[in-house]
């Protein structure tokens, strides 16, 4: 049984996620605007900015439409488009990550989808795994608009389940503009630390990476600790507690907010997935920690697999090799790819709200 604090601690925590945030429509938008609604399927509310941001690259997408993310903490006023009037649903945006696999979260889609309510991929990611979730197979069986994050996604999907995508690139993809980046100057250094779940070859890739902050203090570079989630936390903390020099930044919550910090930084080095398309959106020189399938899904759809390495490669020596030759990363060809990811995701978008106004019709 609960004891009265945990029960008034996930209160709180309900109240704080479903009311003081500004993941869910307001009641206007969801009662009294023209805007047709779109529930969205992915992760709000644990403080990962990854998460945040490709919802908040959905909404850009989707800026004519009002996207409500169906979410067990969801405000009443969605509760109760979720639960009665579900009619006024014209379409579902599957989010970003890497949610395509073993898993199925929110059974309110499949629902949703027996009413043959048309489905946009937002560059989702699809796990290499023969365990595949027989929901997904019904919620893409018939087709749907955008597409998954990269070739490895398009080739998991095939594998587990005969359905035919595209890769259109990271959801966060959707909201890249290519600025004229100025040669960069100053001293700091982006380190991003921490995973969901412990991987081969962590506490080596962390050595290395204590060793090149070592190397940047003493070489006048000021290093800073960037977390994109909760859990990194705890790593910058003992970071902290070895080199007091190190400067940590707060979790961010804004796209905007992340790029400038990029732009004004000479170099990054990270292990979250999103830490690393930052880097590669604000053209910021980086070293990408690929722990997981998932950065080889993303960097190899933008022909930048010499970006990262994997753990077992990883030393302090070849981070200080890149560091040093940070000048010579290449992103024209990258912004390139991604400006062409971009288009593609504004056009399926498109398609697929065309649909949605044509089954109304219908």
């Amino acid at each position: 049984m609960k004891t009265y604090k945990e029960i008034v601690g996930k209160i709180k925590k309900y109240y704080v996620q479903a009311y003081k945030s500004n993941f869910y429509p307001s009641f206007f938008d969801l009662y009294f605007s023209k805007k047709d609604i779109i529930a969205y399927y992915g992760f709000l509310g644990d403080r990962n900015f990854g998460d945040e941001w490709v919802h908040q690259a959905a909404k850009q997408l989707f800026a004519d439409q009002t996207l409500l993310p169906i979410q067990r903490m969801m405000p009443l006023r969605g509760v109760i488009v979720k639960r009665l009037l579900s009619h006024k649903i014209k379409g579902i945006v599957i989010g970003g990550g890497t949610l395509i696999g073993p898993k199925f979260w929110f059974d309110e889609f499949k629902s949703l989808k027996s009413k043959n309510k048309p489905v946009f991929v937002h560059g989702t990611g699809v796990h290499k795994l023969p365990d595949f979730n027989k929901s997904w197979e019904f919620m893409l069986k018939d087709g749907f608009f955008g597409g998954v994050r990269g070739f490895a996604s398009v080739k998991n999907l095939a594998d587990q389940s005969k359905i035919s995508s595209t890769a259109i690139g990271d959801a966060a993809f959707a909201m890249f503009i290519n600025n004229a980046h100025p040669k960069r100057a100053g001293n700091k250094v982006l380190i991003n630390l921490g995973t969901h779940v412990p991987y081969p070859g962590e506490d080596g890739v962390r050595v290395a990476i204590s060793r090149f902050i070592s190397y940047l203090i003493d070489n006048g570079y000021q290093p800073v600790f960037y977390p994109f989630h909760d859990e990194d936390i705890a790593q910058a903390n003992k970071l902290k507690q070895e080199f007091g020099q190190l400067e940590v930044l707060d979790i961010p919550s804004y796209y905007e907010e992340v790029l400038k910090v990029f732009e004004e930084s000479v170099f990054a080095v990270g292990e979250r997935l999103h830490f690393t398309v930052m880097a590669l959106m604000a053209g910021c020189p980086h070293y990408s920690v690929n722990y997981d399938t998932k950065h080889y899904d993303m960097l190899e759809s933008l022909k930048a697999e010499s970006f990262g390495r994997a753990p077992d490669n990883i030393s302090y020596d070849d981070i200080k090799q890149v560091f040093e030759h940070r000048s010579e990363q290449d992103f024209t060809p990258i912004f390139n790819i991604i400006e062409n990811f971009k288009l593609m995701q504004i056009q399926e978008s498109q398609k697929f709200i065309k649909h949605c106004d044509k089954q109304v019709a219908l």
